[in-house]
């Protein structure tokens, strides 16, 4: 596999699922990255028509013939999931109209960054998480409400961050103030995903809040938030990154990142219509 393939820009949920291994949490590899997951093929046609029965394969099929209402027959039809959030947020990144698609992920995303747990992750006192140990607040809360520490931290780094990731990947402009909330949110991954999205969306209104949730974050999580800043051909996003990341070859490589992302994000414009543009829609 190359080395850039299917990747979170920065690594977002690698650095996840690191930590979750370190907290002795279960994370199913399932949701390890935005382009990796499939929603399954039905076992009893796989023989037959395997790629068919593929959704992606079919949404190709369907927006190439300006088949808009199959379109939504067929998002209607799929689990809800990450498999359906997915196929959300690629017909947004497409330009599909259909409030359906942004208000599925937006409302699963809103649920999310409103979830106030405290963060289970313990950091000391220059910002370093503490390996294997969850933070006095977090087993607090989990103690007064009532909930297993497992059971939450699950939710909390391999649940919730999933609709803000789709949110994010979708690109829509739509998103902007949900996303702003995002960098305020409890969970540190919701955080990511949400300054991640603002970067894909561009909006020099985002820029602000984005270097004010870098100062606020942990040591640990600060260089990730801080690659995104390379996002805004501004003055003054330029300008934080410069003092946040003051070696020339960090700031390079937080460039070069944002350079394969939108790349990659070109390919699956490129993949479905080879090229030709968006059919025109109602």
């Amino acid at each position: 596999m190359r080395k850039h393939t299917q990747r979170f820009p920065f690594q977002d949920l690698v650095i996840t699922m690191v930590v979750v291994w370190m907290m002795g949490a279960n994370v199913a590899s399932s949701e390890s990255g935005p382009e990796s997951q499939e929603t399954p093929v039905d076992s009893s046609h796989a023989k037959s028509s395997p790629q068919k029965r593929n959704p992606t394969y079919q949404m190709r099929e369907l927006v190439r013939k300006s088949d808009w209402d199959g379109i939504r027959t067929l998002f209607g039809s799929l689990d809800d999931g990450s498999g359906k959030m997915k196929f959300a947020s690629k017909l947004l990144r497409l330009g599909v109209k259909g409030e359906e698609y942004f208000r599925y992920l937006a409302d699963l995303a809103q649920v999310a960054i409103e979830r106030e747990v405290p963060f289970p992750m313990k950091f000391d006192e220059k910002g370093k998480f503490v390996r294997g140990q969850m933070s006095k607040a977090f087993v607090a809360w989990c103690v007064d409400h009532q909930v297993e520490p497992g059971e939450m931290l699950e939710i909390i780094v391999y649940k919730d961050p999933v609709p803000v990731l789709w949110l994010a990947e979708s690109g829509d402009s739509h998103a902007l103030p949900l996303l702003l909330r995002g960098l305020a949110a409890p969970n540190l991954y919701v955080r990511l995903h949400a300054a991640h999205g603002l970067g894909l969306i561009g909006d020099a209104r985002a820029i602000a809040p984005l270097i004010q949730a870098i100062n606020q974050l942990p040591e640990d999580f600060r260089q990730a938030m801080t690659n995104y800043l390379a996002y805004f051909d501004h003055p003054e996003a330029q300008a934080a990154l410069a003092r946040f990341i003051q070696d020339p070859q960090e700031k390079q490589r937080a460039i070069a990142s944002v350079h394969r992302d939108r790349a990659r994000r070109k390919n699956l414009s490129k993949y479905i219509f080879e090229d030709s543009a968006l059919p025109s829609q109602p």
